[in-house]
């Protein structure tokens, strides 16, 4: 769960409610700025979170007080909205005004104490809040726009590859390979590389560079690892040392380091047929990929590769050719993961440990780095019952993920907007393997106040179809399908071991109901934030079950054939027939 999102939220209820509940600018003005200074930090920490178990306490801690106070104020704000409702109503007769009289005495009353319990309530959460706020000193997080150069980065890619040690790329390489050697295009054409996290881009670049009949096509080859952010000058100089075979030194130049590099680059490769790789991709800003680009103009049948896990990225590069990289198939798949898994193992051990194998390797899902992390696990495992642990515990709760598979993910999920990583994670309450239906999925986000607080219906829904848009570039949600008959009705699923990452980054705020069992995985009931019932017949469970869920925004029953949306505590006086 993203927490920045959270405590934005709060920021505007504090301005105006907490104010009248403790009658103190002071201590309104002490909260607003212990939350100021945590949300300048949030991003860093989110950032080290998963490589930093410390700091994801922490942020538990911070998202429980930040749920506990938005529940207070809640409370305040719908029992004041119930003493207006009932003290507007008119009365005419006598005998009614004065029932109404003493009702209206019991009414203030009740709201005296409702407001005393309320201030205290918030107190307390201010206290909690002070202690959060003393421990994020410890972290030594950054403001925003600050880089934490302890947080998990990718490996630098190179060009080399281990041919004998890759599987199932051979049509894709040869449909690449075609792409890069196809005559007939103006200019330079760009090919673009496109899949999820880890699925093998790299690899399959590599492939087609260190071709024999790539070599001899091309007169120039570079092989850039470009990662994040984008460095438009460093990418260019990157271009010279491989042209020049030397190295600039333009950096303590005062006139426009850019215009002199660009020049060089132009001049350096503009008679040469080349192939430069542009590895890792990530966000780029059209301003600064325009100048760059156009140095980039060679001789005819020049090529620029380019791999990234971002759709938003081929279209602001303008990407001539796409070739997307899809998952291994189970054939290819377990001869990578065997390969490292059995290594120096006998015949013997190798026959009685295939089958837990096999099942294990459902867990990976066609993805090749989830394989190698596998494999290196199982090689340490050595009796069956060693290799069964490994298929019983679910992906996320084993430490090799959190610690290998987790952190390559998490780079694509820091790349989001902190709204978007609400909107992401609140995909937890779908099983794995279910389809997904936009509609449902934006009535999900308003429920939350993931779309903002405007109350129009319509530019909540732009803002969660861009939402949308954007998880499914960032190869969140996969295999889109819109409805034949209604285009507005679109579908998608997520990937297993996406699934299994987002289970890891918020496990703490959902209960989801399959066939009348409740599957709450480690969280307090009365904690919950989102409820989904799917395949539940008895209404009475559910109720039952509603009315401890204090906390609920969402809840969505599908047997019942009804969704729906709140922001009310009272969840079990909803109709859900």
């Amino acid at each position: 769960m993203a927490v920045f999102a959270l405590v934005e939220r709060l920021a505007p209820l504090i301005k105006k409610e907490v104010n009248l509940l403790l009658e103190s600018k002071k201590e309104v003005e002490s909260l607003t700025g212990k939350l100021k200074k945590i949300q300048e930090v949030l991003k860093d920490a989110e950032r080290t979170r998963v490589t930093d178990s410390k700091v994801k306490i922490w942020l538990k801690e911070l998202q429980d007080v930040s749920y506990e106070m938005d529940n207070a104020l809640d409370e305040w704000q719908t029992a004041n909205l119930q003493l207006q409702i009932e003290g507007s109503e008119e009365v005419s007769d006598p005998r009614e005004k004065v029932l109404s009289f003493i009702q209206s005495l019991c009414l203030c009353f009740k709201n005296v104490v409702g407001r005393r319990e309320t201030n205290l309530k918030i107190k307390g959460l201010i206290e909690k809040l002070d202690s959060i706020d003393q421990k994020k000193d410890e972290f030594g997080f950054l403001p925003s726009g600050g880089h934490n150069f302890q947080e998990f980065k990718p490996f630098e890619s190179a060009s080399f590859v281990n041919f004998a040690n890759v599987h199932g790329r051979d049509i894709d390489k040869e449909h690449l390979i075609q792409k890069l050697l196809s005559e007939g295009g103006i200019g330079v054409e760009i090919v673009s590389l496109v899949g999820t996290g880890r699925v093998g881009k790299t690899t399959l670049a590599q492939l087609a560079f260190n071709d024999i009949e790539v070599n001899q096509h091309f007169q120039l080859k570079i092989w850039i690892c470009v990662s994040d952010p984008f460095n438009q000058i460093e990418i260019a100089k990157s271009v010279l040392e491989a042209a020049e075979k030397n190295s600039s030194d333009e950096s303590s130049s005062n006139i426009s380091i850019l215009q002199i590099v660009l020049e060089r680059v132009e001049n350096s490769i503009s008679k040469k047929r080349f192939l430069i790789v542009l590895d890792d991709m990530w966000n780029v800003d059209d301003m600064m990929w325009e100048p760059l680009k156009n140095s980039l103009q060679g001789a005819p049948g020049s090529r620029i590769l380019v791999t990234t896990r971002s759709d938003e990225v081929v279209r602001v590069i303008g990407t001539n050719i796409r070739q997307s990289v899809g998952l291994l198939s189970p054939d290819d798949y377990w001869s990578l993961l065997s390969r490292i898994a059995f290594f120096g193992r006998s015949e013997e051990e190798r026959k009685e440990l295939e089958g837990i194998g096999r099942e294990i390797l459902m867990k990976c899902k066609g993805l090749p780095l989830a394989a190698k992390i596998m494999g290196r696990l199982l090689r340490l495992k050595d009796i069956v019952i060693q290799w069964r642990n490994v298929l019983e515990s679910p992906l996320w709760q084993l430490k090799v993920a959190e610690d290998k598979l987790f952190p390559h993910l998490c780079l694509s999920y820091n790349d989001l907007s902190p709204e978007c990583k609400c909107c992401f994670s609140s995909c937890i309450i779908y099983p794995k393997d279910t389809l997904i239906h936009l509609d449902e999925l934006i009535m999900l986000w308003m429920a939350h106040g993931y779309l903002g607080s405007s109350g129009n219906v319509d530019s909540m829904q732009v803002m969660g179809l861009e939402f949308f848009k954007n998880l499914a570039m960032q190869s969140f949600l996969q295999e889109l399908e819109m409805d034949k008959y209604d285009e507005s009705k679109i579908s998608c699923k997520m990937h297993d071991i996406m699934h299994d990452f987002v289970t890891y980054l918020s496990q703490d705020n959902y209960c989801l109901i399959l066939d009348d069992e409740a599957e709450i995985t480690n969280c307090e009931i009365g904690k919950v934030r989102t409820c989904c019932a799917r395949n539940a017949s008895q209404i009475s469970t559910l109720l039952n079950l509603f009315s401890g869920l204090k906390c609920v925004r969402g809840t969505y029953c599908e047997k019942l054939s009804s969704s729906y949306s709140t922001r009310d505590r009272k969840i079990n006086s909803l109709d859900v027939s």
